[in-house]
């Protein structure tokens, strides 16, 4: 084995390529070193636990293959994968009580013929654990449905029904045999077996695809906007002045900013600057500092309200939908170790193209006004970006 990662690197790049021998070979000689940092890094948790991280970190690696690029460096890239898993078995366990995980390929590549959905009646065992984890081992074990189908028909990724079927099988594993003993070496080296044999994930993420699925629907958004509303009458002679100027080149600037560090976090370990956004938004803190000095008192509240305050964070927000869900469903391929600040990001982007698509159509020229209820819309976009990314980014 080569130190310096290259064996790896070229036995992953093959694995990616679909040789199964290969991802045998690599899963087999990281798996050492995932155990190391595992009980490094869990230090803190049951040390019965720490093999059961392993093979987490193992089916990740399966299934979140393509996201690493042949071009970086491993090692980085295997730390973060390890580490993310470490963290999540921490959460999860200060969140509810633990269930041992274990692999069904323990039950099924061993050649036991004691299997506890044989010698038990499967209706009991079943019941035993939570209903959708039950219903995923009937569609895929006993109906024979593909994950990809389950997934589609559950509102998951393939990858999450995998690690779903992997944690029930532990589970009814643990029921059958009548015991919580805990994944032992010998599982994982059956785990990997297993692995080795699946086909490649049908679902890869792809950053050029998912910025042109977010640019497709935000100009779809736009060209709903322009049939309902259109253009303002005096759209060019406006943009003439540099204040109005302002109200679509700001938003646009976010968008280009933060679009490309979204993209990027989709890899595990990803590192990004998030200063660049504060550019934007220091111009428009100023530009709402200058139209506060400079606008008559008397017409403040006027400049700020304008015409259309009670429909423009709405229809930005309407806007901004599309392309949020899309790019937080196409960022589920990816596998982000930074799955709040990705799914923020993305509706950070998805807002402030809305914002600058609406901003062809809105008469309110005032930086008292964009300033503040563009802001309030792209905000509210992130926010919801946040939550989801919560919710549906985490592997």
């Amino acid at each position: 084995m080569q130190q310096d990662g290259t064996e790896w690197a070229a036995l992953l790049a093959a694995a990616q390529a679909g040789d199964s021998r290969a991802m045998a070979r690599f899963l087999t000689q990281v798996t050492p070193l995932i155990r190391a940092v595992v009980r490094a890094r869990g230090r803190s948790l049951p040390r019965d636990l720490h093999e059961d991280v392993v093979q987490e970190v193992l089916l990740a690696i399966h299934l979140k293959r393509d996201s690493w690029q042949p071009d970086t460096p491993l090692r980085p890239w295997l730390y973060a994968v390890t580490r993310y898993k470490v963290i999540d078995a921490f959460r999860r366990r200060g969140s509810r009580v633990h269930l041992p995980i274990h692999d069904f390929a323990e039950i099924m590549a061993d050649g036991r013929t004691d299997d506890p959905t044989a010698a038990r009646d499967l209706g009991v065992l079943l019941a035993r654990i939570d209903a959708r984890s039950a219903g995923i081992v009937r569609a895929i074990g006993i109906e024979g449905d593909s994950a990809d189908d389950v997934a589609a028909r559950l509102g998951m990724t393939d990858s999450a029904v995998r690690v779903a079927l992997h944690r029930a099988m532990k589970k009814l594993s643990a029921i059958g045999l009548g015991n919580t003993r805990m994944t032992q070496p010998s599982s994982t080296e059956a785990l990997i077996a297993r692995l080795a044999a699946e086909p490649l994930p049908s679902t890869r993420f792809s950053p050029a695809r998912m910025i042109a699925t977010m640019a497709g629907t935000a100009l779809l958004g736009l060209a709903l906007q322009m049939a309902l509303s259109g253009p303002r009458p005096d759209l060019a002679a406006s943009l003439a002045a540099p204040v109005t100027l302002a109200k679509p080149l700001l938003p646009l600037m976010v968008l280009m900013l933060a679009w490309p560090m979204a993209v990027r976090l989709a890899r595990p370990g990803a590192r990004i600057g998030l200063w660049p956004l504060a550019v934007p938004a220091a111009l428009a803190l100023a530009l709402a500092v200058w139209a506060l000095v400079a606008t008559p008192v008397d017409r403040l509240a006027h400049d700020w309200l304008g015409h259309s305050a009670d429909t423009c964070v709405p229809a930005v927000l309407a806007l901004s939908a599309a392309p949020l869900f899309a790019g937080v469903r196409l960022m589920r391929r990816g596998a982000s170790t930074h799955p709040v600040l990705a799914g923020a990001l993305i509706g950070l982007a998805a807002g402030a193209g809305a914002a600058t698509g609406y901003a062809l159509s809105c008469t309110e020229d005032s930086p008292l006004f964009y300033v503040f209820w563009y802001g309030a819309a792209i905000m509210l976009a992130s926010v919801a970006g946040a939550v989801a990314g919560h919710k549906l980014l985490r592997w």
